[in-house]
């Protein structure tokens, strides 16, 4: 300070660089150390370096004030924790008087809880015992009940191993003399010489072969249906590709599209779950229902796979005569018919096999009018 006083800044400046900067040094004095430096450049000029000066003189100037501040609130903070151990050791001594009553209170009621629970114990092994007396007697109740059930079962399981058989060999004993009618009608179709004169022998034996078909048909859609019914169809499912489906369905089905000028699409097909019997039969039932009561001059079956639903679904489209819809909700039963065979022909079992082959799926089905004319079977699959 002297040298800066007498203008004297070569001594000055000699003299700063003795000092060493240390951060061992006392924030004061470091405080001062800078305010030096700051002085020296400021008076000889160098204004950049006594702005980086003044900027450690205020920085040591707020550590200073902080530790400062720091001090007096270590101060006040030792002087709140000595008043609230006072506090606390007057807590102490009041919180014992209040714990020794607390012990006397709680051996009273100690004692009055073991009397209560005693008495509880008792009760409970009271009820226990009852429940017990109570759970046998139902146990046995039910152990009765569970063997009559099993009883009524293995009956009705026998029945219907028995009547499936019956209706396995019912159906096969009446096929054969079916088909002999079928074979000896062809043969006497054949020998004309027996017939020839008379003017009403070929529509005979038209009427009797196709007697003898429907009569055919019939059995097998019976035989079918009570292999649905009985589970003979249930089988593991696997990933099917109805395109494979279609292709079979088009092939079994091109005589009659022929016969009928009739067009089969498909769209969106991909693949589901299920079984490809399951798929075939179903398919091929609802798309034969829709070209048998069809009596467009172009009739059209579209089988279609709607792609933007949450569970798969399958839409049998046709351009036929549709159902009212009175009679939409009974189409599935057995034998029923909306129509004389003389006027459509079958045997009323299509669409309740289709139904069962569903169940068995999971699946349900609903009927509607196709815009235009004609009918939608939509079946939906369980996801």
């Amino acid at each position: 300070e002297l040298y800066l006083d007498n203008k004297l800044y070569t001594k000055a400046w000699a003299t700063l660089q003795h000092i060493p900067v240390q951060n061992s040094m006392a924030l004061g004095d470091q405080l001062l150390l800078h305010e030096l430096r700051s002085r020296y450049y400021r008076e000889t000029g160098q204004y950049q370096q006594a702005l980086s000066e003044q900027d450690s003189v205020l920085f040591y100037k707020d550590s200073l004030s902080s530790t400062l501040k720091q001090q007096e609130l270590t101060r006040l903070e030792v002087n709140y924790e000595v008043a609230q151990k006072n506090r606390a050791n007057e807590i102490l001594a009041l919180e014992k008087e209040q714990a020794e009553q607390k012990v006397v209170n709680q051996r009273r009621l100690a004692l009055l809880t073991v009397l209560v629970l005693v008495l509880l114990l008792s009760t409970t092994l009271f009820l226990l015992w009852q429940r017990r007396q109570f759970s046998q007697q139902l146990e046995l109740q039910v152990e009765l009940q569970t063997q009559e059930l099993q009883r009524a079962n293995q009956e009705l399981e026998q029945s219907n191993q028995e009547l499936e058989r019956f209706t396995y060999i019912a159906s096969h004993d009446l096929k054969e003399p079916l088909r002999n009618i079928i074979s000896f009608t062809t043969l006497l179709e054949r020998k004309k010489a027996l017939w020839v004169d008379h003017q009403d022998a070929r529509d005979f034996f038209s009427h009797i072969k196709r007697s003898a078909r429907q009569m055919h048909t019939l059995i097998q859609d019976v035989l079918a249906y009570a292999q649905v019914r009985g589970g003979h169809n249930k089988t593991a499912l696997t990933r099917v590709d109805l395109n494979e489906i279609m292709a079979q369905v088009q092939e079994a089905l091109q005589p009659q599209l022929e016969a009928k000028n009739a067009k089969l699409y498909s769209e969106n097909l991909t693949f589901m779950e299920g079984t490809p019997h399951h798929f075939y039969i179903i398919l091929k039932n609802l798309v034969e229902n829709g070209l048998k009561y069809n009596e467009h001059k172009s009739p059209m079956i579209i089988v279609r796979q709607a792609l933007k639903t949450e569970n798969p679904r399958l839409l049998v489209i046709d351009n036929g005569i549709g159902i009212p819809d009175e009679f939409k909700p009974k189409v599935f039963e057995m034998f029923y018919r909306l129509h004389g065979r003389s006027q459509y022909e079958g045997t009323g079992l299509g669409l309740a096999i289709v139904q069962r082959l569903a169940d068995s799926l999971g699946a349900s089905i609903e009927i509607s009018d196709r815009p235009g004319g004609g009918t939608i079977f939509s079946i939906e699959f369980a996801n």
